[in-house]
């Protein structure tokens, strides 16, 4: 056309005045190696290759207490959100979380997609985050980029990934790292900038209550990672930041006491007299899961409870291992020459998991998503380790490794998503079956609700949640108000539900009593 010809006029016209006006040949190859090695390049590296793994979970449904949530979210009153901060009206003191799911359940309704995709973003702007935290800490864009892909593809996340109920895990920890690379600049550069850095302080609690551990990240923030040589440190404004976080932990402590909140239960909940071997059989766990897997989970477990009664030659025997383990690493030549101040990092890495996990490794059992904030830390403890073991000169072997660890870890988390994609299958189908076979949950002559009898719920699809919790709340979707009563039974009781069955059948009909179970994870009728 003739304005593209005119383009192309003026383009060429251009570039032969730059080609006569440059002294030297332009390295255009250059120019481009060095743009597309970027920080800026980098950052979207780490959102395609992020979001490219964790969108494949956007045709999943939903699972668990996913539908907890929403039920909450579609029968909440907008009015009374703002209440939710200091009444949880026996549910979670998660006024955040509550906000957010209300937000999505208002534009999204029953439909997973969009929930899918707000988990996506903010995976996506988590692993961001945590490509600003590691290079504050170590000062190199390569390390600091792979650490980052390796922490938000650590198979161990699978829960946080695929799981639209831990978003509230997962935006808490957003609301850390936030307020820690906020503090930090406030301590070196501008003190204006705590107000930001303690708004998100105080958001992570009220989001998830493992939050609450904010102070203590702050302490060892200060004490192995902020330079002590800053202006801002030498201030007498170095107590301010810490009274201003003692105050946000004390007006949440106060506030939780009195807002009715929903505590912990059976396992998920700490028995003081077995407190500290659970605790030490916890942090093995989730250890021994950061470093290897979903795959270690049972053996811990088992370990746990098989050992209760050895606990102190088993605990003798773990703190041996450590030792001499870290007298191991010691003994390596890169350690021996490193002066105690080059420990920092990995001291700061080693305390930060520790007291991430420190709400949790009282609990009776050991879930996968607790370790989401505190594999933040274990995450620096390996690269700091990894540093050290290879020179300057060798750092191309140390980020083929953190590769070679990457691409493990996104095979892993592709099997454990491909699982959480059938479990909520498996759930879609329950519904659509009792959608379609039972519509009506009422008895055509009294108009009064059937009763439910369920067996064999299916819990967990290999290591993905179906029906732990949440069963009774997703039949809400189905009938609403009118849903029938559900009883869940055991199949040894079957010739008793049986019999009951019949005297209901002979004076109320047939439609208010029925009997279902689980058989292959599919819905069946016993007739």
């Amino acid at each position: 056309s003739k304005v593209a010809e005119n383009l192309w006029l003026i383009l060429g016209v251009t570039a032969g005045s730059v080609a006569l006006t440059t002294p030297q040949k332009a390295g255009y190859l250059k120019d481009i190696k060095k743009m597309l090695l970027s920080v800026p390049a980098m950052c979207m590296y780490l959102i395609v290759l992020t979001a490219t793994v964790i969108g494949f979970s956007m045709d999943n449904f939903f699972v668990a207490d996913d539908f907890t949530w929403m039920k909450w979210a579609a029968t909440a009153d907008p009015n009374a959100l703002a209440r939710s901060f200091v009444d949880a009206d026996g549910f979670f003191l998660r006024p955040i979380s509550k906000i957010v799911f209300f937000v999505l359940y208002t534009f999204n309704a029953f439909k997973p997609f969009g929930y899918y995709l707000s988990n996506t973003v903010l995976h996506v702007s988590t692993g961001l985050l945590m490509f600003a935290f590691l290079f504050v800490i170590f000062k190199k864009k390569w390390l600091s980029f792979l650490g980052a892909l390796f922490f938000t593809l650590l198979p161990v996340h699978h829960q946080n990934l695929f799981w639209l109920s831990t978003n509230s895990i997962t935006l808490s920890t957003f609301f850390i790292l936030s307020g820690l690379l906020l503090y930090y600049f406030a301590r070196v550069k501008n003190r204006f900038i705590y107000i930001p850095a303690f708004i998100c302080f105080l958001l992570a609690p009220f989001t998830y209550e493992g939050g609450i551990v904010f102070l203590p990240l702050i302490f060892l923030f200060d004490l192995f990672i902020v330079p002590k040589e800053m202006a801002q440190i030498r201030t007498k404004s170095f107590w301010g930041p810490y009274i201003a976080a003692g105050l946000i932990t004390l007006l949440y402590i106060a506030i939780r006491m009195q807002s009715d909140a929903a505590g912990f239960s059976g396992d998920y909940n700490y028995n003081y007299g077995k407190l500290i071997p659970n605790s030490v059989g916890n942090l093995a766990g989730y250890v021994g899961t950061f470093l290897f897997g979903t795959s270690v989970i049972p053996f811990f477990s088992n370990l746990r409870e098989n050992s209760r009664e050895l606990f102190i030659p088993i605990s003798v025997g773990f703190v041996c291992i450590g030792f001499i383990l870290v007298g191991l690493v010691l003994m390596l030549k890169p350690f021996k020459k490193a002066k105690w101040s080059d420990y920092k990092i990995g001291f700061f890495g080693l305390g930060f998991g520790i007291v991430s996990l420190l709400p949790f490794l009282g609990l009776g059992n050991l879930s996968e998503r607790y370790i989401f904030l505190g594999s933040i830390g274990f995450t620096v403890l390996i690269l700091f380790i990894l540093q050290k073991l290879f020179s300057p000169k060798n750092y191309k072997f140390l980020y083929g490794v953190l590769v070679i660890a990457i691409v493990v870890n996104t095979i892993q988390v592709l099997v454990l998503e491909r699982q959480w994609h059938e479990a909520s299958r498996i759930v879609y189908r329950t519904l659509v079956d009792f959608r379609a076979d039972y519509p009506n949950p009422t008895n055509s002559t009294t108009d009064n609700l059937s009763v439910y009898y369920v067996s064999n719920v299916p819990m967990t699809y290999k290591n993905a949640f179906v029906y732990p919790w949440g069963f009774e709340d997703s039949l809400w979707f189905v009938y609403r108000n009118k849903i029938p009563q559900i009883k869940r039974f055991d199949m040894k009781n079957f010739e008793v539900i049986k019999e009951e069955r019949r005297m209901r059948e002979f004076h109320d009909g047939y439609n208010k009593f029925l009997i279902f179970t689980f058989e292959n994870n599919k819905l069946f009728e016993i007739r």
